[in-house]
């Protein structure tokens, strides 16, 4: 009975007292791409690959050896271009524990250089190991993905 009694007045004290933690103070740096950025993922290694604007093509940042993002390097051009016909704006996206990322659906799609709206359920998963999208099948019954 003791032993329920000083858990009962633990649980207590943990509800009553605040909880204290600190907030870390940070800055945002600017920085430039060879390109106009659209979307930006992190990826599992560390490095960052990054949408260009309208075309479907994504381009890698690498840090430099000291982990700078603002110091790292871009590739030459961009590593892959998604799958032809898909290029989208407002999509869902994941970085799977694999490593691969996954964009499925957009409310958007750039077509004759123009977005429009499409609500669509296209999808692609790219894979690092092979700097290649695969198109990727909507959920079963699912009209649109946005």
């Amino acid at each position: 009975m003791k032993a329920l009694k000083t858990l009962g007045i633990i649980l207590l004290a943990l509800t009553v007292l605040p909880a204290t933690a600190s907030a870390q103070g940070g800055t945002w740096t600017t920085m430039t791409a060879p390109f106009r950025v659209q979307d930006a993922m992190l990826m599992m290694d560390g490095t960052v690959l990054a949408e260009e604007y309208t075309t479907g093509n994504w381009w890698r940042l690498t840090p430099d050896a000291s982990g700078s993002y603002v110091n790292g390097t871009w590739s030459a051009g961009p590593v892959s271009t998604m799958p032809a016909g898909f290029a989208p704006l407002y999509y869902c996206s994941a970085v799977l524990p694999d490593g691969r990322l996954i964009i499925i659906g957009g409310e958007y799609n750039f077509q004759n250089g123009a977005y429009v709206s499409v609500e669509q359920t296209k999808g692609a998963i790219y894979s690092p190991t092979t700097n290649t999208w695969t198109n990727l099948l909507p959920p079963a019954g699912v009209t649109r993905i946005a």
